[in-house]
């Protein structure tokens, strides 16, 4: 509380409209409390509880529309590049096995034909 009144005394003079409005949430602090922030965020959850219904209810539909689909495509880019990277980053490793253990058959059946023909050639 010492804090509060201490910052409140240190500030440069101003207009006193200005200052009041600057300070106002410190000064309630010294007239009401500690405990005044708890009541003025329970005051303002009163004073709002359905004000968002009230104010959506005077929005024209296009307009909400309009909102849902340019929100849609930054979520679904988002959403989609997220995805697709990590779907390269699973596949990467099988593509990398695949063509590593392709090869490696490739390479061992050509050993063993050429090996075969010699072998049988040579009876």
């Amino acid at each position: 509380m010492r804090a509060v009144g201490a910052r409140v005394q240190v500030q440069p003079p101003q207009e006193p409209g200005a200052f009041v409005a600057r300070h106002r949430p410190l000064i309630s602090i010294l007239a009401f409390g500690d405990d005044a922030h708890d009541d003025f965020v329970a005051l303002a959850g009163a004073v709002g509880k359905g004000l968002g219904t009230r104010a959506g209810a005077n929005v024209p539909t296009s307009v909400l529309a309009m909102a849902n689909r340019a929100m849609a495509k930054t979520v679904l880019k988002r959403y989609g590049t997220r995805r697709s990277v990590l779907a390269l980053g699973r596949a990467l490793p099988f593509g990398i096995g695949a063509v590593v253990g392709g090869s490696t058959n490739y390479a061992l059946a050509n050993r063993i034909s050429r090996q075969a023909e010699d072998f049988f050639a040579g009876s």
